[in-house]
């Protein structure tokens, strides 16, 4: 037997009889008590109580409990699993059997005569709803068992891990997983990750903090709306994005300019110009701000999946970013450029650089000029602790301008750096498709060799699972 509690416990419809919780003992004990009371019916039915991660998050507060609150379980606990072992019935139906071992616990006195007539109204009110009694199961609890010899005995060892949330194949040894856990704990555990999630957080959010939460020292889930109980933060990224998300504008416009075409017409609607940086400019900072301690800040955006064991070699003191990516980071001339959006936002950028100190001038314009900018979908990137500062003093002097976040990244870490003092290899091998084909999924473009895939799309915990099934494989 095993204590089992009221917290994020499922209880399946033929153990609906077990939702009973006694009055008559204390509140504090009550849910454990009640919780061996049901295991042992279960028996009598085939079933049994399984434990899996858990699915909720809570922030606990360490409070003290007077002794005397818990003294009924403290106290009779063994007594009580001594009790229910041996306990037997002949009555011939379940809820016959229930209410015989609640009687009996009444007279052993592990509760009183209140929680006898509440048993006997609670199975009432279920045939009164409806409720079908389960099927008893003949068990032979009492039945002999074969002599084991010491000879016979033999430690069984798991030689496997359900391992979807270290995202790996489940092929290794359990020292196996575990070595490579706590070889990229060892490499992120000061990275902090932080996730923009597009879809509906209650669906996806705790599946995102189990896959990336044991490898980094946290992980920040920002999104539309606040979630306090999953601890989500606000954040309007989606109005950045709305017309390049929903009309897929970035897809088309890096294969433009990689065909030396011309910009689709909906490129230049006002609606551009509202676009403004509210996520990567406003609120990186202060996550920044939060944990002065972190060796850096990996940025990820939830249509791309992160397969952190390949980027062990990635230089944690340099900028990382997709430049190497063609369909990711695009360079746009402004010369005779005709698409008023990328001439408006060139200005910008020409405003920026040249009010910024003279080190973020003249490593932008070493690598870029006047007479270009760079479009970058900065689907992921990483900022490291020496240039978190640098980073912030950038957002500060943008300000209030209408950038948009996929001109200001790229343009930011042109100014932080040169390119070439980037660990552009960290990502090079990044998996990027701006358009699948009609025949192609994310189990058809994925590898576990690549240190991130895009896109994917995960909405909900259907698609967490496939996803999760693709990087098994």
């Amino acid at each position: 037997m095993a204590p089992v509690n009221s917290f994020n416990t499922l209880f399946h419809a033929q153990a609906f009889w077990g939702l009973m919780m006694p009055v008559s003992v204390s509140s504090m004990a009550a849910d454990v008590i009640r919780g061996y009371w049901a295991q042992r019916i279960l028996w009598e039915i085939g079933g049994y109580v399984a434990f899996y991660p858990p699915t909720i998050y809570r922030k606990d507060h360490v409070q003290a409990y007077p002794f005397a609150e818990e003294k009924d379980l403290h106290v009779n606990v063994g007594r009580l699993i001594k009790f229910l072992n041996e306990w037997r019935s002949n009555k011939q139906s379940l809820f016959e059997k229930i209410l015989d071992l609640s009687y009996a616990m009444a007279e052993e006195g592990f509760w009183m005569e209140q929680d006898v007539r509440l048993t006997a109204a609670w199975l009432q009110d279920l045939l009164a709803a409806g409720y079908r009694q389960p099927r008893l199961m003949s068990l032979e609890i009492d039945r002999q068992r074969a002599t084991i010899g010491e000879g016979d005995m033999k430690e069984f060892v798991p030689k496997k891990l359900p391992s979807v949330h270290l995202g790996v194949d489940e092929i290794g040894t359990v020292n196996y997983e575990i070595g490579n856990l706590i070889k990229w704990r060892k490499n992120f555990g000061n990275v902090v990750l932080i996730m923009h999630v597009s879809g509906p957080v209650d669906r996806v959010a705790l599946e995102w903090r189990l896959l990336y939460g044991r490898i980094f020292k946290t992980v920040i889930i920002l999104a539309e709306h606040s979630n306090a109980e999953l601890a989500v933060e606000r954040c309007a990224l989606s109005h950045a994005y709305k017309l390049f998300e929903n009309k897929h504008i970035f897809a088309q416009l890096t294969m433009f300019y990689l065909d030396m075409c011309t910009v689709p017409p909906y490129a230049n609607s006002a609606n551009h110009v509202n676009n403004i940086l509210h996520f990567v400019i406003r609120y990186l900072p202060k996550v920044f701000a939060r944990y002065g301690g972190a060796d850096g800040f990996l940025f990820l955006q939830d249509h791309m999946i992160l397969n952190y064991w390949n980027l062990l070699q990635a230089d944690k003191e340099k900028l990382w970013i997709t430049d190497k990516i063609a369909h990711s980071w695009v360079t746009i001339p402004l010369e005779s450029n005709k698409e008023e959006w990328f001439v408006k936002q060139g200005a910008m950028v020409k405003q920026v650089v040249g009010s910024s100190p003279v080190h973020f001038q003249s490593k932008y314009k070493e690598s870029m000029g006047e007479d270009k900018i760079v479009f970058c979908g900065s689907e992921l990137f990483y900022v490291p602790r020496q240039f978190v500062e640098d980073f912030g003093d950038l957002v500060g002097l943008v300000g209030s301008l209408d950038l948009h976040h996929k001109i200001a990244v790229p343009m930011f870490f042109l100014a932080m750096d040169s390119p070439q003092n980037f660990d552009s290899e960290a990502l090079a091998g990044t998996v990027f498709k701006t358009n699948l084909a009609a025949n192609e999924t994310f189990s058809s473009i994925y590898t576990a060799q690549s240190p991130a895939v895009f896109p994917v799309k995960v909405m909900n915990e259907i698609d967490f699972i496939k996803r999760g099934q693709s990087r098994q494989r």
